[in-house]
């Protein structure tokens, strides 16, 4: 705060900085510290005292935001207008952990095209694409214009920042929707934390992960839990059998469902409280299927559904216990008047 110009708080956005950040050197990120680039700090629009975006706000390591901010624009200059274009949001290397020389490049994940009707398209390619200025008839259109802006980065426990992924929304631009409402998100995945799962795991064989939800790894999977930096694993609990339909002559009993119960709950700081599994339960529904003839086939549909419930207890006041007081007085500190 003192070695900024002015900040402001709303709903959406924590922290604005006008002028240069004055960032302590350090070899983690931390809560709250902004995300540093080789050339400065990666940028997250926001909108302060107005709806108007302004673009010099800094991200902040660990805060998950959304918000939506409006831009006046020039159609006719629309091409010059270095926030609509995907190179502004893509082009810039975060660093690993604050004043490093490793850096982490945003690698463009999807691009959809919304057109003036609302429909959306998902392009093949995620070649970065430029706003252009083209003129039917009598009036212009600006098209490749950015609308909406998706962060997701991926970090550890170490405070350090792996990877970066972007996704955009791109539309058209006419005379009639000037000004332009752009949206914005950033959200942060822990790494072996928040990965998608493969199913295809075998006896002896762990299933591959990605960054990011609980990891299931090893014969008869297992959540992670206290132990594995800082976490560990949990083996499932109580796993259970069930049947669909009876069981018939030539027929064949086949897994059909499995449904995973994580109970989760939350502790340490109540500013900033963490996950904790304590709990994981599965549940195998089975189905039985006539045997097919040779050289027949048949699909099958397999489902798997999780849930995570909040066990947290309610957070309760705390009271100290009152001080005990021993002290000796003399035999005759009262003496004359006892």
């Amino acid at each position: 705060m003192k070695t900024s110009d002015g900040f402001t708080l709303n709903a959406e956005s924590y922290v604005s900085f006008t002028t240069k950040l004055d960032i302590p050197t350090a070899a983690k990120y931390e809560y709250g510290v902004p995300l540093q680039t080789s050339d400065s700090f990666l940028r997250f629009p926001s909108s302060l005292t107005s709806s108007l975006c302004t673009d010099n706000n800094p991200a902040a390591f660990l805060v998950n935001q959304a918000v939506k901010c409006t831009r006046k624009i020039n159609l006719e200059q629309c091409e010059e207008i270095e926030a609509l274009s995907m190179a502004f949001y893509s082009s810039p290397e975060i660093l690993r952990v604050p004043d490093s020389r490793k850096k982490v490049p945003i690698t463009v994940q999807s691009i959809v095209i919304q057109s003036l009707n609302k429909t959306l398209t998902r392009r093949e390619d995620t070649d970065v694409l430029q706003p252009t200025l083209v003129n039917a008839g009598h009036f212009s259109l600006c098209v490749n214009v950015v609308l909406e802006v998706k962060y997701s980065l991926t970090y550890t426990d170490a405070g350090e920042v792996t990877k970066a992924d972007l996704s955009f929304v791109l539309g058209t631009v006419s005379s009639v929707v000037v000004p332009l409402q752009q949206k914005f998100e950033i959200h942060f995945l822990q790494t072996d934390w928040s990965s998608p799962v493969s199913a295809r795991s075998t006896e002896g064989e762990e299933p591959a992960v990605g960054p990011g939800l609980p990891r299931l790894r090893g014969p008869f999977w297992k959540f992670p839990g206290p132990g594995h930096a800082g976490l560990g694993a949990h083996p499932l609990h109580h796993p259970v059998i069930q049947q669909e339909g009876k069981g018939e002559k030539d027929s064949c009993q086949l897994p059909g469902a499995l449904v995973i119960e994580v109970k989760w709950t939350k502790y340490g700081s109540l500013l900033n409280p963490q996950a904790k599994i304590v709990n994981v339960t599965a549940n195998l529904i089975s189905s039985s299927f006539p045997e097919a003839n040779s050289g027949n086939e048949r699909t099958i549909l397999i489902s798997t559904a999780v849930t995570f419930v909040d066990v947290s207890a309610p957070a309760e006041a705390g009271f100290r216990a009152p001080p005990a007081i021993n002290a000796r007085l003399p035999f005759n500190f009262f003496f004359p008047f006892v």
